[in-house]
C-alpha cells in the first residue's frame, strides 16, 4: 500500500498532474532519468534482490568496524551479534551483479569513521577489483562504491591509494569543485531547509528553498539526493517535478510500482 498520509487518493492524483504539468511547462522535470536509491537496503526483508529487481540505481548499507572487521550496523550496540559486511552483503551483491546488465552504486554509510576502517574496507574490496569502478578512470565496471556519513571528505578524496572510494558530498563540498570522478553526487537532509512533511502540499517558500539547492548542485555538474524524505506519493511527485536526480526511499518496490504505473 502507498502512504497517502490519510488524505484522499484523488487529491494526490490531482496534485500529481498539477505539479508535473507545471514542471514540464517550465522545463524542470526530466522523467526519463528518475533514479531510485534503496535507503538502508540491508534492513529490508529481502536485501539486494528486491532492490535490483526493482531497478534501483543505488543500494545503501551501514557499517562499523568491530574487531578489525566491518559489520553491518546502524549503531554500536551488540556489535558481536552483527553480520559481516563482506560475507553477508558485499559478496552476495557481487554475485548478483555477475548476471546483472547495469552498473550499480553501493553507498556505504560509515557510522564511526577511522583511518583503520578505510584500510579494512579497501582490503575487503580488493578481491573484487574486476567489478569495481576506479576514480579517474572511465572503465565500465559493475559497481561504484560511494562513501557517506560523518567522514573527512576532503581527506578521503586526497588519498590516492583508495582508488575505489568515491564520496557522497555535502553542499559545502561544492566549494572544492571536485569532479564526478571523486564526488558524483551531493546529499542533504531535507529537514535542513524545509519543515514540509510530505503529507500536505508544500508551501511556495519550501519549493523556493528546495530549488535553490537543486539548481546550485546541478549547475555544478552533480546529482542531488535528499534524505529524511517521507515515502508518500506527494513527496515523490514533488521531488520528481523539481527534477531531483535521485529519489531516496525505504520502499523501493512501492516507488518503482508507482513510477511504472504512471509511465514515469
Amino acid at each position: 500500500m502507498y502512504s497517502y498520509c490519510q488524505v484522499g487518493h484523488q487529491i494526490y492524483i490531482s496534485v500529481k498532474y498539477l505539479i508535473l504539468g507545471f514542471a514540464l511547462v517550465f522545463g524542470r522535470c526530466s522523467l526519463a532519468q528518475i533514479l531510485i536509491h534503496a535507503h538502508n537496503d540491508y534492513a529490508n526483508t529481502n536485501p539486494i534482490f528486491d532492490a535490483l529487481q526493482n531497478d534501483c540505481f543505488a543500494l545503501e548499507v551501514d557499517v562499523i568496524l568491530y574487531n578489525n572487521e566491518l559489520v553491518i550496523s546502524h549503531d554500536d550496540k551488540n556489535l558481536s551479534t552483527k553480520k559481516s559486511f563482506s560475507t553477508y552483503y558485499l559478496k552476495p551483491l557481487i554475485n548478483e551483479l555477475k548476471e546483472y546488465d547495469k552498473a550499480i552504486v553501493l553507498l556505504i554509510d560509515i557510522k564511526e569513521y577511522s583511518e583503520k576502517l578505510l584500510e579494512v574496507l579497501h582490503h575487503e574490496l580488493l578481491p573484487y577489483d574486476r567489478y569495481l569502478m576506479r576514480r579517474k578512470r572511465s572503465d565500465k565496471k559493475s559497481l561504484q562504491v560511494v562513501l557517506s556519513g560523518d567522514i573527512p571528505r576532503k581527506n578521503i578524496v586526497e588519498q590516492e591509494q583508495y582508488c575505489y572510494f568515491f564520496v557522497d558530498g555535502r553542499i559545502s563540498d561544492l566549494d572544492y569543485a571536485y569532479s564526478e570522478q571523486y564526488m558524483p553526487w551531493i546529499s542533504m537532509d531535507i529537514k535542513e531547509i524545509s519543515h514540509w512533511d510530505g503529507c500536505r502540499r508544500p508551501k511556495a517558500s519550501d519549493i523556493e528553498r528546495l530549488l535553490v539547492v537543486i539548481d546550485k548542485v546541478q549547475q555544478n555538474g552533480k546529482k542531488i539526493r535528499f534524505w529524511n524524505t517521507k515515502d508518500s506519493i506527494l513527496m515523490w511527485n514533488t521531488l520528481m517535478a523539481l527534477n531531483v536526480d535521485i529519489l531516496n526511499t525505504d520502499r523501493p518496490r512501492s516507488l518503482r510500482r508507482y513510477v511504472s504505473e504512471y509511465g514515469l
